[in-house]
């Protein structure tokens, strides 16, 4: 059971860190310079998060379609 939670552990640690950079890269001119446009004022957190759970949930549901294809 112990080898169990670490990996929980660890994918519940990516995850914050991907909500955290995305909602840095959205939110703020952290790649301005790449052309992303600065979306505050424009999108919550919340509808980052909302945003990004549709981009997991959708990215999951390819994933799981190839590999049902193979």
């Amino acid at each position: 059971m112990p080898n169990q939670i670490v990996p929980q552990q660890r994918r519940n640690l990516v995850l914050k860190t991907q909500k955290m950079w995305l909602t840095l890269y959205v939110l703020t001119d952290a790649l301005k310079e790449l052309g992303m446009p600065n979306f505050s004022g424009k999108l919550t957190e919340d509808e980052v998060t909302k945003i990004q759970a549709f981009i997991q949930g959708t990215a999951d549901a390819v994933k799981a379609q190839m590999g049902a294809s193979k």
